[in-house]
């Protein structure tokens, strides 16, 4: 019986690393399009007060 529960620890363990990666993938992802947005927006923003100012 003690074996059963080392190895069902383990592997609890083992499913709690994997969820905490995929989660880290998540936000990683997260936040990397929220600095392409704001990159995007900045750049857009910069555009549109260039045109402005030439006119």
């Amino acid at each position: 019986m003690i074996h059963l529960k080392i190895n069902y620890e383990a592997s609890l363990a083992i499913v709690e690393r994997e969820v905490e990666g995929e989660l880290l993938s998540l936000v990683a992802v997260a936040a990397a399009a929220a600095v392409a947005a704001a990159a995007a927006a900045s750049s857009s923003s910069s555009r549109i007060s260039r045109s402005s100012s030439k006119q």
